[in-house]
């Protein structure tokens, strides 16, 4: 079971993402987004939220999980099929304008993916000045969900000039009707992520990025056709 628009739209919007902020040149001592932070994560999330409303403001997101899994053919290591995620929650204080904030989140370990991917509450104080297309990336934890060390996020800010000074609340949940119309009923984002599902063939464009990316490039022909018919790296995760 495959729902194929759907996963062709978020690989592509992801890879797009991907390619925009590792364009960026990263100041020295930033914790901005790298191949290098790439090739060391175990899990990587891609995730838009939307921010609106004056005093009291709303918050809304839809998010994926890929985790670097053992390869199908025994030789390494590729990326698993997506785990989704939903994301909702509300501030109070002084906010205005409406804020689109695209994130990815590199993380330490497959479990901190299914542990982002499973759900989970976040709330804490925000304080935030961004204006459009301005890049910002920062060591950041939710609540009950991700500790410091288990992840590191680099953010996209678009939506205009936004002011927030706000307590913001919220979950994280599993995005079961998705993750069902992708894969059938039942399948966990442990399962996913552990490579039980099938990688689905509407994600190999963004695979194929991420590779490009990490510049785990092969060494020779006979592994570039492999790795592109199969999207693996033979090498350790």
């Amino acid at each position: 079971m495959s729902n194929s628009k759907l996963l062709m739209d978020r690989a592509t919007a992801a890879g797009l993402e991907l390619e925009q902020l590792l364009s960026v040149q990263p100041a020295p001592g930033s914790k901005m987004l790298t191949a290098e932070t790439l090739r060391q994560g175990k899990a990587v999330a891609f995730q838009r939220i939307i921010k609106m409303g004056v005093l009291a403001s709303g918050e809304f997101g839809k998010g994926f999980v890929l985790a670097k899994v053992p390869a199908s053919n025994g030789l390494g290591w590729q990326w698993s099929a997506p785990a989704f995620y939903s994301l909702l929650g509300g501030s109070l204080g002084l906010t205005t304008a409406i804020e689109s904030i695209h994130t990815i989140i590199v993380l330490a370990s497959v479990e901190a993916g299914a542990k982002l991917a499973s759900g989970g509450s976040y709330m804490g104080p925000d304080f935030d000045l961004t204006f459009a297309n301005d890049y910002s990336a920062t060591k950041t934890t939710q609540e009950g969900m991700l500790t410091r060390s288990e992840v590191l996020s680099a953010t996209k800010s678009s939506g205009g000039f936004a002011i927030d000074a706000s307590f913001s609340g919220g979950s994280v949940s599993s995005d079961q009707k998705t993750n069902a119309s992708c894969y059938g009923q039942g399948v966990t984002p442990q399962q996913i992520l552990s490579g039980e599902v099938e990688p689905p063939p509407e994600m190999n464009h963004l695979y194929q990025k991420l590779y490009s990316r990490m510049a785990v490039d092969p060494t020779s022909a006979h592994e570039a056709e492999a790795r592109t018919a199969t999207h693996t790296w033979n090498a350790a995760p």
